[in-house]
């Protein structure tokens, strides 16, 4: 692939290898990617894609936090993410642009919220949450895209219900989260040229909130159970990397 963007075609295609290698594992590679396709948007007032790659930087930023041991520098990776995603909130704010985008970013924005909460003593953590909770739960209301993309943020929402004390509810929500994969599978694959990396990158991410939280409640066999099924999704194209790591984690945790 060309080191510059020249057109929307072209753009399409970086930002699509950059989602494939962000899953990969390769944060700095996807990350350089991402901030060409921002560039080529800004230059292009392609306002609603901007927003879009900004949602994508977010994770990204997120994710590389999270392989930080240093507390500093995981909490700097944070607080990228939350700027990534602010700048994307203003962006559609300021072009009127539709709610269904806009429902989209108030999801990463809940998301760095949730991360950015960790950081915080436990009297403003519980605020924070609830904060990231209300918003997530506005944005599902007018959630774009097939019935399966509330998968996503569904599973952040058991998150988020699990860290305030909710755990029946968060439980339910991984359910509902799973009903929706279901219920729109065939609109998904029908609609979408990556649908088969969404639907296993959906699922994984319901099934390991569902074995942290069996972890953490004392249920081993069902932890087990969850983290072994996605180390046994089919990926023969590497894109579920870091998943399988944070399951195989799970598991050797059980040991």
């Amino acid at each position: 692939m060309s080191e510059t963007i020249s057109n929307k075609d072209q753009r399409e295609s970086f930002k699509d290898e950059a989602v494939e290698i962000r899953e990969q594992g390769n944060l700095d590679e996807s990350l350089e990617f991402f901030e060409k396709v921002e560039k080529w948007d800004k230059e292009n007032s392609n306002f609603r894609g901007q927003m879009d790659v900004l949602g994508h930087m977010r994770i990204t930023y997120s994710r590389m936090g999270d392989k930080e041991k240093d507390v500093n520098k995981k909490k700097e990776f944070k607080t990228k993410a939350l700027v990534s995603v602010k700048k994307a909130i203003a962006i559609g704010k300021r072009e009127i642009l539709p709610e269904g985008p806009l429902a989209i970013q108030s999801v990463h924005l809940a998301s760095a919220l949730l991360d950015l909460a960790k950081f915080e003593e436990e009297d403003k953590r519980k605020g924070i949450l609830e904060e990231a909770l209300k918003e997530l739960s506005k944005a599902m209301e007018g959630f774009p895209g097939s019935v399966a993309h509330k998968a996503w943020p569904s599973n952040l929402k058991a998150q988020l219900e699990y860290k305030l004390g909710n755990v029946a509810d968060a439980i339910e929500t991984l359910h509902y989260g799973e009903k929706c994969l279901f219920e729109g599978y065939e609109d998904e694959i029908k609609n979408d040229d990556q649908a088969e990396l969404k639907l296993n990158v959906w699922l994984s991410g319901l099934h390991l909130t569902f074995a942290t939280i069996c972890v953490e409640e004392g249920r081993p066999i069902l932890a087990k159970h969850y983290a072994t099924s996605v180390l046994n999704i089919d990926d023969s194209k590497k894109m579920l990397g870091e998943r399988k790591k944070e399951a195989q984690k799970i598991l050797d945790s059980l040991k």
